[in-house]
C-alpha cells in the first residue's frame, strides 16, 4: 500500500501530526527514537566512533520541547519538517526511525508498509518531499482563511505570511537594513503582502475613493474645502490609530512579540516609535493607491491635493495622536533631525510606482503651487 500511493500516506501522516489526541503517542515515540539514536554513543565499544556521526540530540530535545509546549500541532508540524530536512534518510537516522513508528500507527497500514519504507532511501526521499508539500499546501489554505478574517492583527497577519521562510527572509533582509540606515519610515516597504485584514483594508479604499469624488475640483483649480480636509485628517487618523493598536503595547513600546517576529532584538527609541507608525501609515496608503489606479487616473487633480496636503502634515498628526495616547515623544530637536530623512513619505513609498506618479501626478514645472491652512490652489501658467 505504502509503494503504491506515497501522496496518500503523506496526507495520512500529516493527518496524524495534526490530531492533538495523538500527542501523547508522538512524545512516547521521539523519546523512543531519541533513545535508539543515542544508543551507539552510550557504548564504549563504539561510542567514540559515533560521536563524530549521531550529531542531532539537540535537534531531537529541541522538537521534544516544542511538541510538549505547543498548544497547536499545526504548528508544530512546521518545526518537524524542519527537523526532517536538516537530517538524512539512511534505515538507521533520526528521521527514518521517528517516521516509521509514525506509519506503523496509521490505520490500514502494515507491517510489511514499514519494511518497505525503511529499505528503500529513495521512496523515504520521496515521502518526504510530498509531506512537505501538503503541509504547504495546508498551509496557504489556513493563511488565505485567516487574511478573511475581519478581526486580523498584526501580529497575526506576519505569522501566517511568515510560515514561508523565503517570505520571512526577504522582508528581516528589507527592515535591517533600513532601520541600520536610520530609514525606520520605510521599513514596511518592501512587504510583498498586506498589512491589514481583507475587511479593514476595504473599508479604507472605500473611503478613500470616496474621498477623491467628493474633493471640489474646477476645471484645473483644486480646492480643499473645510470639509475635504477634515475628511482627509479623519482617515489617516483612523490608519494611524490602526498602527498604534497593532504595533504598541499599552504603554507605549512595541510589542514584545512584534518586536521577535521581525527579528529585533532592541527595543525603539521614542523618535523610531514615531517613524515606525509612520511606516505603517506609508505602506498602508500604499496598498489603498494600488487598489485605486482607475480612479485616481480620473481625478489626477484631485488626488494631487490630497497628496500635498498629507505629506505637509503627517508626521504631526502621528505624533499628534500618540500624545492623545498619553506615550512619550520625541523633543522638538529629535523631531526635526528625524525628519530632515523622513519627509515624503506618502509620496515616496505609498506612490505604485514611480512612472505612475512622477509621469503622471506630479506637478509640471511651469505650476504657481500657491497654499494656506484653508485651501491649495494648482494655477497652471498660459
Amino acid at each position: 500500500m505504502l509503494i503504491d500511493n506515497l501522496r496518500q500516506t503523506a496526507k495520512d501522516l500529516y493527518e496524524y501530526f495534526k490530531n492533538p489526541l495523538n500527542k501523547p503517542h508522538l512524545i512516547v515515540d521521539i523519546n523512543e527514537m531519541r533513545q535508539q539514536y543515542k544508543a551507539p554513543l552510550d557504548s564504549w565499544i563504539v561510542g567514540v566512533f559515533y560521536q563524530y556521526f549521531r550529531l542531532r540530540i539537540i535537534d531531537i530535545d529541541i522538537i521534544i520541547s516544542k511538541l510538549i509546549d505547543t498548544d497547536t500541532l499545526t504548528d508544530w508540524i512546521d518545526h518537524l519538517i524542519k527537523f526532517f530536512q536538516n537530517g538524512e534518510w539512511r534505515s538507521t537516522s533520526a528521521n527514518t526511525v521517528f517516521l516509521l513508528k509514525c506509519i506503523q500507527k496509521l490505520p490500514g497500514y502494515t507491517e510489511q508498509d514499514g519494511i518497505e519504507f525503511s529499505s528503500n532511501k529513495s521512496m523515504m526521499i520521496r515521502l518526504n518531499k510530498l509531506l512537505m508539500e501538503y503541509a504547504e499546501k495546508i498551509r496557504e489554505e489556513r493563511r488565505i482563511d485567516n487574511m478573511h478574517l475581519s478581526n486580523l492583527t498584526l501580529v497575526q497577519i506576519l505569522k501566517n505570511e511568515f510560515y514561508d521562510e523565503k517570505t520571512k527572509e526577504i522582508c528581516h533582509r528589507s527592515i535591517n537594513k533600513l532601520r541600520s540606515r536610520g530609514l525606520i519610515t520605510r521599513v514596511f516597504d518592501e512587504f510583498p503582502f498586506s498589512i491589514v485584514s481583507n475587511d479593514e483594508l476595504t473599508d479604507l479604499i472605500n473611503k478613500f475613493n470616496n474621498l477623491l469624488i467628493q474633493i471640489t475640483t474646477y476645471d484645473e483649480m483644486i480646492l480643499l474645502c473645510d470639509e475635504d480636509r477634515k475628511n482627509i485628517i479623519q482617515l489617516e487618523s483612523q490608519i494611524i490609530i490602526m498602527g498604534c493598536n497593532y504595533l504598541l503595547d499599552s504603554t507605549g513600546l512595541v510589542k514584545q512579540e512584534l518586536l521577535a517576529l521581525l527579528g529585533w532584538d532592541n527595543q525603539f527609541t521614542s523618535k523610531e516609535i514615531v517613524g515606525l507608525i509612520c511606516a505603517y501609515v506609508g505602506k498602508v496608503n500604499q496598498l489603498i493607491m494600488t487598489s485605486s489606479k482607475n480612479l485616481i487616473d480620473q481625478h489626477s487633480n484631485a488626488f494631487v491635493s490630497l497628496c500635498d496636503l498629507v505629506n505637509k502634515n503627517y508626521s504631526d498628526w502621528v505624533i499628534e495622536s500618540l500624545k492623545k495616547l498619553g506615550y512619550v515623544m520625541p523633543t522638538k530637536e529629535e523631531k526635526l533631525t528625524y525628519w530632515a530623512t523622513g519627509m515624503g513619505l506618502l509620496i515616496s513609498a505609498a506612490t505604485v510606482s514611480s512612472y505612475f506618479f512622477f509621469r503622471k501626478y506630479s506637478l509640471p514645472t511651469d505650476c504657481e503651487v500657491k497654499s494656506d491652512t484653508a485651501q491649495i490652489k494648482v494655477v497652471h501658467s498660459p
